[in-house]
């Protein structure tokens, strides 16, 4: 394990239990801090998504101009490329799914003291 995963996790797990504790016991300071946290989220996931589609584009305008230029030769590397493709989409696909399960998950938290109190809308 990296140090990126030795600090990453932590500090999200801090960031989740910050944003829990927040929702729970001050529901009218988690309102307003709501919405840009979702706005924000929604910027990377968008960020992150674009920069991967870039990334994907381009490996495949190389593989192309590979494919024409010498079909049967620099097979390994050509393999790598498609190789690496896959693992971006890999990685897109598990963005996307971690970005809803964020987005779910503030949205419970938007409606945390409602549920507690049996009601079904946001305090006000």
């Amino acid at each position: 394990m990296g140090w990126i995963e030795k600090l990453g996790i932590p500090l999200i797990l801090a960031a989740v239990s910050g944003l829990t504790f927040i929702a729970y016991k001050y529901p009218k300071g988690y309102e307003r801090i709501a919405k840009p946290i979702v706005i924000f989220t929604c910027l990377c996931f968008v960020v992150v998504f674009a920069w991967f589609l870039g990334i994907m584009h381009s490996n495949i305008r190389w593989l192309q101009s590979e494919l024409e230029n010498s079909p049967k030769e620099e097979i390994i590397e050509i393999s790598s490329q498609i190789t690496g493709l896959n693992h971006s989409w890999t990685f897109l696909f598990w963005a996307f799914v971690i970005f809803v399960i964020v987005i779910g998950y503030l949205i419970f938290l938007y409606y945390l003291p409602n549920i507690l109190e049996g009601g079904g809308q946001p305090a006000e």
